[in-house]
C-alpha cells in the first residue's frame, strides 16, 4: 500500500518526479538480509552499467548502521538479468570500491 513513510505517497509530486527522471531508486532488505536492487538494463553501455553498479555499491556501504553490525557487511556480491543466472562478483574488488569512497 502506499504510504508517506516509504515516499510511495506524497503531496510534492513535481520533486518526486525530479528525482525519478535523475535516476532515484530505492532499495532495502528483505527477511534474510538480501538486498536485490536495478541498476540498469541489458540496453545500457559496459561504461554505464559499472558506474551504477559502483554506486550502488556504494550507496549501501554508506548505509551501514554504526552500532550492531560486526565484521563484514557485504558478504557475497552478484549480478543477473532478471530470469537468467547470477554472476557471482569477486568480493575484494567490491569491498574496494565500497572502500574506496569511504
Amino acid at each position: 500500500m502506499p504510504s508517506p513513510k516509504t515516499e510511495r505517497s506524497t503531496k510534492d509530486i513535481g520533486q518526486v518526479i525530479g528525482e525519478l527522471k535523475k535516476g532515484l531508486v530505492e532499495f532495502r532488505t528483505d527477511g534474510r538480509a538480501s538486498c536485490t536492487p536495478l541498476f540498469g538494463r541489458a540496453s545500457f553501455d559496459e561504461k554505464s552499467l559499472k558506474d551504477n553498479l559502483q554506486a550502488l555499491i556504494r550507496s549501501v556501504a554508506e548505509k551501514k548502521p554504526e552500532e550492531g553490525v560486526k565484521g563484514r557487511y557485504i558478504r557475497k556480491v552478484s549480478i543477473a538479468t532478471t530470469m537468467g543466472p547470477g554472476i557471482a562478483l569477486d568480493l575484494n574488488e567490491v569491498t574496494a570500491v565500497a572502500e574506496a569512497e569511504a
